[in-house]
């Protein structure tokens, strides 16, 4: 058997066990069919992004709405913004799910996250939550998760109920593609609207 063969295996079985944190600090590829994929740089204390975003285009069926982050059941998700909590619920679908309003950004867009297949929400519908409080827990919830993780999504438009997915790589606080690690310590600004990393990173 091949080099390349074994470590094609062994991805295969670390992604079935369900132990992803030995791949920190890295991430998948964008899927070759994406248009202008973002060069990504990881904070090494990130969990293994494990799905990148794709958009919907013309004639081709794939599309992924958000962004994966692979970690173990019950790793705290946290709020990639600070922002008011405009939706907690559960559908067949995508499981426990969290939906944040952060406002209205300096190019006038309404922003929104969406974390999906939680194990655990620790929000309710109104409260205000601070950029780094947690949402709720990673988990496997809904049938569109085959193994756990977060399913992140980014959406921007003319306000919460008319906002467009789109991919999260191009905002976060360090710059497009930097993915950024919350840390208290930090002075964020308010605006403009800028994400940190929706799962607690290893410290």
């Amino acid at each position: 058997m091949t080099g390349r063969r074994i470590l094609g295996l062994w991805l295969v079985l670390v992604a079935l066990s369900g132990c992803g944190t030995e791949l920190r600090g890295r991430a998948q590829p964008y899927d070759p069919r994406v248009p202008d994929p973002v060069a990504v740089v990881m904070d090494p204390r990130a969990h293994w992004l494990s799905q990148q975003f794709a958009p919907s285009q013309e004639n081709v069926a794939y599309a992924h709405r958000g962004i994966d982050v692979r970690a173990a059941t019950g790793t705290p998700v946290i709020a990639a913004a600070p922002g008011r909590v405009v939706q907690v619920f559960s559908d067949v679908m995508h499981g426990q799910q969290v939906v944040i309003d952060h406002g209205t950004d300096t190019d006038g867009a309404r922003v929104v996250t969406r974390y999906h297949h939680l194990s655990r929400t620790d929000v309710r519908t109104g409260q205000t939550v601070a950029r780094g409080a947690r949402v709720g827990l990673l988990g496997s919830s809904g049938v569109a998760s085959v193994a756990q993780h977060l399913h992140f999504e980014l959406h921007r438009g003319e306000s919460v109920a008319k906002a467009d997915p789109v991919d999260p790589q191009r905002f976060w606080v360090n710059g497009i593609g930097r993915v950024t690690c919350f840390e208290s310590a930090r002075p964020y600004a308010e605006r403009p609207i800028r994400l940190t990393y929706p799962v607690v990173c290893e410290r």
